[in-house]
């Protein structure tokens, strides 16, 4: 699933069947295919949870932390 915040923030969570895992991260801007992903969990409750925690920080303005 791909969320478009605004034009500058997209957001994404994808299963990975071969790993049972969710996995869940912010695109950094000039993010391609296959970027990685910082979290992961092996349930979909603690991803979407994550997700809404990225998405509510980006409403709330905080700045990008991607890939320190």
């Amino acid at each position: 699933m791909r969320i478009r915040l605004n034009t500058s923030r997209v957001f994404d969570m994808e299963y990975f069947p071969s790993h049972l895992m969710y996995c869940v991260d912010e695109l950094p801007d000039d993010a391609g295919f296959n970027t990685g992903y910082r979290y992961g969990y092996p349930d979909f409750e603690s991803a979407k949870a994550k997700l809404l925690d990225l998405l509510y920080q980006a409403k709330l303005g905080l700045a990008k932390d991607l890939w320190k």
